[in-house]
């Protein structure tokens, strides 16, 4: 049994530098040259809602192992990240010639640098410190956070950049035998902050632009559950990260297993 996980170095709700974030991102997938084994090969995509939900413990590679699946994982997903973030390493990602990508929909939102440093300076606003994900609930939830929240699916509309983008990398992740799982982590069902609405359509968009490739597989629509599971509605606290595994790791390890009569 070989799992490995290997996380950057970003953590939090706030950018590292975009050179910082490259330079470690390429120094984690050296990992697969040095696993010689037979493991699945995983690297995933996604910004702090996918980071939150798969690196708290026991972690997204921990439950793996627990269910006795073989496989060797690079976690890249890292706070505020957009595809167009994963940009300068795609090529090589694709180089290490993994057998799964992992892609968080919410990457191809719109929003460029300038969106999402603004958000980032709101957050600041909020949390001067950072949010601590490694307690039950976030140690500030103020009024006012649920629509600062609710505000971000709504306000950043979809790129067709971002899609083009996309639609470009998977095509040659397919020529070269890749597979793309879209996994979507879900937001808070609370009537206060309906943004798992939001959540939900934003993945049929997805679906409906580029689902029609023979190595996509768009991943299960996933509910956790009201306020009670998430730090700020969003992102989810330990308690909802159990919630959101417990219900993804059969259909994903079910997934692993078809890839073995492709």
């Amino acid at each position: 049994m070989t799992i490995l996980l290997l996380v950057s170095s970003a953590t939090g709700l706030f950018l590292p530098p975009e050179s910082d974030f490259e330079r470690h991102a390429l120094a984690e997938l050296d990992i697969f040259d040095a696993n010689d084994s037979s493991a699945t090969r995983l690297v995933i995509l996604g910004d702090s809602l996918m980071q939150n939900a798969t690196r708290q413990t026991p972690t997204f590679s921990d439950r793996l192992t627990t269910a006795g699946l073989d496989v060797a994982i690079v976690n890249l997903a890292a706070s505020g990240r957009r595809f167009s973030s994963y940009r300068n390493i795609l090529d090589d990602v694709l180089a290490t010639r993994p057998d799964v990508i992992v892609i968080q929909p919410d990457l191809l939102r719109g929003g460029g640098p300038e969106h999402e440093f603004s958000i980032q300076r709101r957050l600041r606003t909020l949390f001067p410190g950072g949010m601590d994900y490694s307690a039950p609930y976030c140690r500030s939830r103020p009024r006012y956070l649920p629509s600062l929240i609710s505000d971000i699916p709504r306000r950043v509309a979809p790129s067709n950049d971002a899609f083009d983008d996309a639609l470009a990398f998977f095509t040659e992740a397919e020529s070269l035998g890749v597979e793309i799982f879209l996994l979507s982590v879900p937001r808070s069902t609370s009537a206060e902050v309906p943004t798992s609405a939001h959540t939900e359509a934003f993945r049929q968009r997805v679906q409906e632009a580029l689902g029609d490739r023979s190595n996509l597989t768009i991943g299960p629509s996933l509910t956790v559950g009201d306020s009670e599971f998430y730090c700020d509605f969003a992102h989810l606290n330990p308690a909802g990260q159990q919630l959101f595994l417990d219900q993804l790791i059969p259909k994903f390890g079910a997934y692993l297993e078809t890839l073995n009569t492709k």
